[in-house]
């Protein structure tokens, strides 16, 4: 497993779409699996990578909790909406052995208030970052 350079060979920044996959990922707790949630990119090495073997444990054990999706809520590494290349799509993995590790290229610390969308004044926002958040306090407390 390792991130690498993004396919596109820059930096990207700019606004994801993300489906939650359905996991027992206490980070994602407050999230319905299968729903559509956006959060900001701003990575130069944000490829996820790993061998065939580590995708299917991945894929086999619920590992994956976001997936990058197109229009029509579809995974895809398809540039752009897969801002890096990612292999399945990857977006956010966790360890459903220990439960103690998450790892999420977009950025959910730069989506905590609804002002911080870039349409905050046109539409309805969900501050997706801050449920993220609030599962892991969630979480936490509940140890």
């Amino acid at each position: 497993r390792v991130l690498t350079m993004n396919a596109s060979g820059h930096f990207e920044h700019r606004w994801v779409r993300m489906r939650v996959e359905k996991t027992a990922c206490p980070f994602t707790s407050a999230f319905e699996p299968g729903s559509i949630i956006t959060l900001p990119v701003a990575n130069g090495e944000g490829k996820y990578w790993a061998s065939d073997e580590v995708l299917g444990q991945l894929n086999s054990s619920g590992g994956v909790v976001f997936r990058y999706v197109d229009d029509e809520g579809l995974a895809t590494r398809h540039y752009p909406e897969n801002p890096n290349d990612s292999l399945s799509a990857i977006a956010g993995v966790y360890d459903p052995i220990t439960a103690q590790v998450f790892a999420l290229m977009p950025h959910p610390e730069r989506f905590v208030t609804k002002t911080q969308h870039p349409n905050w004044r046109r539409a309805a926002i969900e501050p997706f970052g801050l449920k993220i958040f609030e599962s892991a306090v969630k979480y936490a407390a509940s140890l």
